[in-house]
């Protein structure tokens, strides 16, 4: 953002946690003290009707000076200073809502449950630096669909790949979960695990020591789409045809169609599976997707 010496006026877009009219978000000025702090995917604190409310910061656009933005109400502050979420996760909020006709705070909130934003307001953020190769010996890192004979070799290739660093699995259950951890042998205190008995405390500080890096590599259900999981550079998701959707807000969101829109450039992802849904046929049948089988 620009400095002190030099101001400008942006505008901020934010989407907020509690409240919206449709599938937009709301525009706010940036205060000129915030200017150098403000970026995309914070948490903020916005002016909405008659009360102060929280949001992600979905998009910073710069205008003249001399466009009237008197009526525009202020960004009131920042409540926490680290991105809690990256922009393709913002584009797949906004296009989930438009597509589907669902309220924006609601898709939002799927991202960003109130136990998960409470504990960060209450605790902060740690940033730790865990030691992740970025070696990658993927030809392409477009989405692979790869299409096993059995699950057996399905969680067999999982716990594998789950060796190495920079891995994130998204199982369909918690019985794959387990199945896949039985034949890993990497050290359990280095994996991010899940583990459904978990209580919603657990569960918000689980979150965020995912963001936080603590863990070389991930894993649990389908709940794990949701994540900021920008430090991972592999993602295997083992579909299957009987679990492919979350149920959030009397709403049921696609789990593969969200991973896909929070896809970042530098990851792949591999989508393993031994009874693929005929969406994902589909792509791969329309070469959207890479296909491959193993014997």
């Amino acid at each position: 953002m620009p400095s002190s010496s030099n101001p400008k006026i942006f505008l901020a877009q934010v989407l907020p946690f509690d409240a919206s009219q449709d599938t937009e978000w709301y525009t706010y000025r940036v205060p000129e003290m915030l200017l150098n702090d403000i970026t995309v995917g914070q948490m903020v604190e916005i002016p909405l009707r008659d009360a102060l409310v929280q949001g992600i910061v979905a998009h910073l656009t710069e205008i003249s000076a001399q466009v009237d933005i008197s009526e525009i109400k202020e960004i009131r502050a920042i409540l926490i200073m680290t991105p809690l979420v990256h922009a393709r996760q913002i584009q797949t909020m906004l296009g989930y809502a438009e597509k589907h006709a669902i309220h924006i705070h609601k898709v939002v909130s799927l991202f960003l449950p109130a136990p998960i934003r409470n504990r960060v307001l209450k605790y902060g953020l740690e940033m730790t630096d865990i030691a992740i190769s970025w070696e990658s010996s993927w030809e392409s890192l477009s989405p692979e669909l790869v299409f096993f004979p059995n699950s057996e070799e399905v969680l067999q290739e999982t716990a594998k790949l789950l060796e190495q660093t920079g891995i994130a699995v998204i199982t369909p259950s918690d019985i794959f979960t387990e199945k896949v951890l039985e034949m890993c042998t990497k050290n359990r205190e280095e994996l991010g695990i899940f583990d459904a008995r978990m209580t919603e405390t657990a569960r918000s500080k689980f979150w965020i020591q995912v963001l936080s890096k603590k863990y070389t590599s991930v894993i649990w259900t389908r709940r794990l789409v949701t994540y900021n999981l920008k430090q991972f550079h592999t993602i295997v998701f083992l579909e299957d045809t009987l679990f492919r959707e979350l149920l959030h807000s009397f709403h049921r969101y696609h789990t593969l169609e969200i991973l896909l829109g929070c896809l970042l450039p530098h990851q792949k992802l591999l989508i393993y599976s031994s009874t693929p849904s005929i969406e994902t046929m589909s792509l791969a049948l329309a070469k959207k997707i890479n296909f491959s089988t193993r014997s």
